[in-house]
C-alpha cells in the first residue's frame, strides 16, 4: 500500500519538530499531527490487535489525519501511549509470523532431532546440579570440567545407593534391651529330676528279679553284636539309650512303678505371693499342679506351674528335696558310662516359660545335695520379627500335647512333634529318643527301636542260644528297616526347614544362682524331730483318701526314711539326757542328710521386665531418609526431578505422535 505525500505545512513541522520523534517510524501520532476531539476514536482503534493489513490502515490514517490536523494542543501523553500500542501490535505480528516458520521448521526436522531437542530443553531447564552448566557453557574446557565432576558425582551416588540398599536386603536386626518397673510376668514352671533315674527301692526289686545293671546291659549288647556286619552294627548303636534299657526288662517287673515319685522327691514345698501390700505363703498344691513328664535320661521328672490367679503375683518357691542316695553296693546300678549326668548325685531344675514342654537334659542346671540353692531369676520377654528380618510367626497353635498333657507352643515342642509325626508317616513306627504326640498314641505303632534283648543275667548262660533267638537275620533285618528308616527321616527333617517358628513374644528366665551349705550341724537334730513329725502327720491325714495298696506304699516310704533318720533321734535323745559330748561327737561323724538333702529358693527380686525388641537395622523408611539424603548431597536430587523426568517422557510421546499423524496426513 503506498502512503499518501504529506503536504507542506506537515513537513515544515517535521523539520522544526524533536529529532526523536521524526527517527520514529512514519505510522506513530506525533503531538503536532492530532487533534482532541479525535485521539480517543484513534486509541479505541489501536487497542484492537492488529493484521498486516490493519497495520498498514491505521498508519495511513494517521498520516492523513496529520495533514488534515496540526493543533499544538494536542495531548503529548496519549499519542506516546497510541505510539506504544502499536509498536506491540507490531512485534506481536513479528513474533507469531517468526515462531509459526519456527513450529514448521521444527515439525519438518526429523524424529530424532525433535526429540534431541526436548532433551536439550530438558538440560536446560532442569533442576539437577550441574547438568545445565554443560549445556549452556561455551568453553569447551570448563564444559568437560563439569561434564567430568557430573558423571563422577553421579557414579559415586549409585556406588553409595549400592551399598545402601544391599544392606538393607540383608534384613540384619538389632536387639534393643529396655528396662520396664512394675511390669509383672507369669512365674515360670519348675521342673525337678533326680540325677538318679531308679530309687533304692527299684533297685533291689531289679535285683530280685536276676535284673543286670544299665552298663552292663550296654556291654553284654556290644559283645553280641561284633559278630554282625558293620551295617547292622552301625544301627546297633541306636540302643545305648535308658529307654531301650526299660524296654527290655522283665515282665515281673512293672516299668510304670520304676523311678522316683512326687512324695519321693518333694518331702516340703510352700508358695509365697503377693496380695496387695502383703505378702502370704500357702503349700504348693493349694496355689498350683504338679505334671509328671518321662525324660530319656532321668526318667521320671516332675513340672510345678502356677494357677492363672496366681501366676503374676508368686514371688518365692521354697522347697526341701529328697535325693535317695543311700551306699548299698559298691557298684553303680543306674550309671552309665557313656551319659556324665547319670553318674552324678544331686537334683536337675529346670525354669522354663509357664507350662511349655521342659527340656531338661538340654538346658537344666545341677543342684549339689547338703546345699542350699538359691535361685533369683529375672524376666526377659522378647519381641521378634516376622519374616524377612526375623523367624517367627504370630500365628502358632496355643497348645501342643505330649502324652496326654497339654503343653503350651514353643519352637522346640513343635519341631520335636514334627519329626515323630512325620517318623510315623514314613515308617510307621515311633521313635523313642523323642515324646510322642498324643494323637498317635491310640495308633497302635511300634517302637521304631524296639529290639528284644533281655536284660537279665540269664542270657549270659547260654550265647549261642542267645544268638539264635535275638540276633538272626531276621530279627536283625527287620530291626534294621524300622530303625533306619527312623535314622533317615530324623536326618531329612534335621537338614531342612520342618516348618516351625518362634512365637513373636515370648518369655525367658535368667537365673543368678548361689549356694551355701545347708543344713548346719546344730540344726540337723531339730530339723529332722520336726520333719518325722510332719510327715508322720500327713501320712495319717492322708490315709483314708487312698486304696489300700497306696496306703501301704506311703506307709513303706515313710518306714524307710524313719529308719534311715533315726541317728539323729537318737542324738536328740542323748542330748535330752545330758549326754552332751556323745551326741556331738556322734552327730560330727553323720552325713546322711547331708548326703540326701537339698533346699531350693527360687525368687524373683522385683517385678522388674527386661524387654529386649528386634529392630531392623536399616528400616524402610531410614533407607528412603538416607537416599533422599544422598542424591541430594552428590546430585541435587528431589522429587521436583521426578517430575521433570515425567515431563521429559510426555514430551517425548508427544512428539513421536504428532510426528507420526503428520506423517500419516503428508502420504494421503
Amino acid at each position: 500500500m503506498v502512503r499518501k505525500r504529506p503536504t507542506e505545512d506537515w513537513s515544515e513541522e517535521k523539520n522544526t519538530g524533536n529529532r526523536e520523534t521524526a527517527s520514529q517510524p512514519d505510522y506513530l501520532l506525533t503531538a503536532s499531527s492530532a487533534g482532541n476531539d479525535h485521539t480517543e476514536i484513534l486509541l479505541t482503534n489501536t487497542k484492537n490487535k492488529p493484521t498486516e493489513s490493519n497495520c498498514t490502515d491505521t498508519s495511513q490514517d494517521v498520516h492523513m489525519y496529520s495533514e488534515k490536523h496540526s493543533n499544538p494542543a494536542v495531548n503529548n501523553a496519549q499519542l506516546a501511549y497510541a505510539n506504544h500500542l502499536l509498536l506491540s501490535d507490531a512485534g506481536t505480528l513479528e513474533d507469531s509470523k517468526t515462531g509459526a516458520e519456527d513450529k514448521t521448521d521444527t515439525d519438518m526436522q526429523p524424529l530424532l532431532a525433535q526429540i534431541r531437542g526436548q532433551f536439550r530443553q530438558f538440560c536446560e531447564t532442569t533442576s539437577l546440579r550441574g547438568v545445565p552448566r554443560i549445556v549452556n557453557t561455551r568453553d569447551s574446557k570448563r564444559r568437560i570440567l563439569w561434564v567430568v565432576f557430573v558423571v563422577v558425582f553421579f557414579v559415586g551416588c549409585i556406588t553409595c545407593l549400592t551399598f545402601i540398599i544391599n544392606q538393607y536386603l540383608e534384613f540384619d536386626v538389632i536387639h534393643q534391651p529396655k528396662k520396664l518397673s512394675d511390669s509383672p510376668r507369669p512365674f515360670p514352671s519348675v521342673t525337678l529330676c533326680n540325677l538318679r533315674p531308679f530309687t533304692t527301692r527299684d533297685i533291689r526289686k531289679l535285683k530280685a528279679a536276676g535284673v543286670v545293671p544299665v552298663d552292663m546291659y550296654f556291654e553284654n549288647l556290644k559283645r553280641m553284636i561284633f559278630q554282625l556286619k558293620s551295617e547292622t552294627r552301625k544301627h546297633m548303636t541306636m540302643l545305648w539309650t535308658f529307654a531301650a534299657y526299660l524296654s527290655n526288662l522283665p515282665h515281673t517287673v512293672n516299668r510304670d512303678e520304676l523311678g522316683h515319685s512326687l512324695s519321693d522327691i518333694v518331702k516340703r514345698c510352700s508358695i509365697l505371693y503377693k496380695s496387695g501390700s502383703l505378702t502370704r505363703g500357702t503349700e504348693c498344691t493349694k496355689s498350683g499342679f504338679w505334671e509328671k513328664t518321662e525324660d530319656r535320661v532321668f526318667h521320671n521328672c516332675y513340672t510345678y506351674t502356677v494357677f492363672e490367679n496366681r501366676m503374676n503375683t508368686t514371688v518365692n518357691m521354697e522347697m526341701v528335696l529328697y535325693l535317695d542316695n543311700l551306699v548299698e553296693q559298691t557298684d553303680c546300678f543306674d550309671c552309665q558310662d557313656r551319659v556324665m549326668a547319670s553318674q552324678l548325685t544331686g537334683a536337675r531344675l529346670l525354669l522354663h516359660p509357664r507350662a511349655s514342654y521342659p527340656r531338661v537334659a538340654e538346658d537344666g542346671i545341677n543342684l549339689m545335695p547338703g546345699t542350699l540353692t538359691d535361685i533369683r531369676f529375672s524376666v526377659n520377654e522378647w519381641s521378634m520379627m516376622e519374616p524377612p528380618h526375623g523367624r517367627c510367626s504370630k500365628i502358632t497353635p496355643d497348645v501342643i500335647s505330649f502324652n496326654r498333657v497339654n503343653y503350651s507352643y514353643s519352637e522346640e515342642a513343635c519341631g520335636q512333634a514334627t519329626q515323630q509325626e512325620r517318623i510315623a508317616q514314613q515308617c510307621n513306627c515311633l521313635t523313642q529318643d523323642l515324646p510322642v504326640p498324643t494323637h498317635l498314641m491310640n495308633r497302635g505303632l511300634r517302637k521304631c527301636q524296639d529290639f528284644k534283648f533281655p536284660a537279665t543275667y540269664a542270657v549270659l548262660q547260654d550265647l549261642n542260644l542267645t544268638n539264635q533267638l535275638y540276633f538272626n537275620d531276621t530279627v536283625t533285618e527287620n530291626y534294621v528297616r524300622f530303625a533306619g528308616c527312623s535314622a533317615k527321616t530324623g536326618t531329612e527333617l534335621d537338614s531342612q526347614n520342618i516348618g516351625c517358628r518362634p512365637a513373636c513374644l515370648r518369655y525367658t528366665y535368667k537365673p543368678s544362682i548361689t549356694a551355701a551349705q545347708w543344713p548346719t550341724k546344730t540344726f540337723l537334730t531339730w530339723f529332722v524331730t520336726k520333719f518325722l513329725n510332719e510327715k508322720n502327720r500327713t501320712v495319717t491325714d492322708t490315709a483314708t483318701n487312698l486304696s489300700e495298696t497306696e496306703r501301704i506304699s506311703q506307709r513303706e516310704r515313710f518306714d524307710e526314711l524313719h529308719i534311715l533318720l533315726a541317728p539323729y533321734r537318737e542324738i536328740s535323745q542323748l542330748t535330752k539326757s545330758g549326754h552332751l559330748d556323745e551326741a556331738i561327737e556322734k552327730l560330727m561323724q553323720l552325713q546322711i542328710v547331708e548326703r540326701n538333702f537339698l533346699s531350693i529358693v527360687i525368687s524373683r527380686p522385683n517385678f522388674d521386665l527386661e524387654r529386649i525388641e528386634e529392630k531392623a537395622v536399616v528400616s524402610l523408611t531410614s533407607l528412603f531418609s538416607q537416599i533422599g539424603g544422598l542424591l541430594s548431597i552428590w546430585v541435587g536430587l528431589t522429587f521436583v526431578c521426578i517430575v521433570e523426568l515425567v515431563e521429559l517422557v510426555l514430551n517425548v510421546l508427544d512428539t513421536i505422535l504428532l510426528y507420526r499423524q503428520r506423517k500419516k496426513l503428508t502420504k494421503r
